[in-house]
């Protein structure tokens, strides 16, 4: 259980219900995530107790209904469905139908007014990388296009002088684009020989929350570009 949640519950008086809270997850369209909630309360009617609800990226006055009383919104019931609904679990499967269902997704005891949530960052498709060549360097543009409201950070790595710029969109399909620009050759010891082992590594860190707050749940994801050089 997040220390947040446990937070949650000293303020509000009480013994925290839930005995499992949803992770945050980096899913590619066609993928399916699981977000976990459940309550100690040992009563197969608990789920009844349990809402679960969408908010949208960079909008959180604007959400969806996903399950109310045990039943998933006719809306969504395409590619979300109810799993383990018994001895207070209330998860929520979802096979990522489009970008749309990214978002903060927020599991509510009714009966407790407490909240457990998670991110979900939807990728159009894996990071990818493209090469541009000069007379004298070429450069390596890395890029990835994300929905949701944490933000991956894009890095590059590798050995010889090279010059790295990095590019953002705040639009709602955000983009990050890296690009480094490396010389044809470099010198060691008088001679000449190439750059190698330039690698571009795409991962989501404890800061990338929009809030702010440097997180310990962060979204198990990670991609590496293959190496270049001259």
């Amino acid at each position: 259980m997040s220390a947040l949640i446990i937070i949650f519950c000293l303020i509000i008086g009480g013994q925290c219900s839930f005995h499992r809270t949803p992770l945050n997850a980096v899913k590619r369209i066609g993928d399916t995530v699981v977000m976990r909630c459940c309550t100690n309360e040992n009563d197969d009617r608990q789920c009844g107790n349990l809402t679960w609800m969408r908010y949208k990226p960079n909008s959180p006055s604007e959400f969806d209904v996903l399950l109310m009383l045990s039943n998933v919104s006719n809306k969504f019931s395409d590619h979300i469905s109810l799993v383990n609904s018994s001895d207070g679990d209330c998860d929520l499967k979802i096979k990522v139908k489009a970008s749309s269902d990214a978002g903060r997704y927020e599991c509510r005891n009714t009966s407790t007014e407490e909240i457990a949530s998670a991110e979900l960052v939807v990728l159009d498709s894996d990071p990818e990388c493209v090469v541009k060549t000069n007379d004298d360097s070429y450069s390596v543009t890395c890029s990835v296009r994300f929905v949701g409201n944490w933000a991956p950070e894009i890095n590059w790595s590798g050995q010889g002088d090279a010059t790295i710029e990095e590019t953002a969109s705040d639009s709602p399909d955000r983009e990050i684009r890296r690009t480094v620009t490396l010389p044809r050759t470099r010198k060691i010891d008088g001679k000449e020989t190439g750059i190698t082992n330039y690698r571009c590594t795409v991962k989501f860190t404890g800061k990338g929350r929009p809030d702010g707050i440097t997180a310990t749940n962060v979204p198990d994801y990670k991609w590496t570009s293959i190496g270049f050089g001259a």
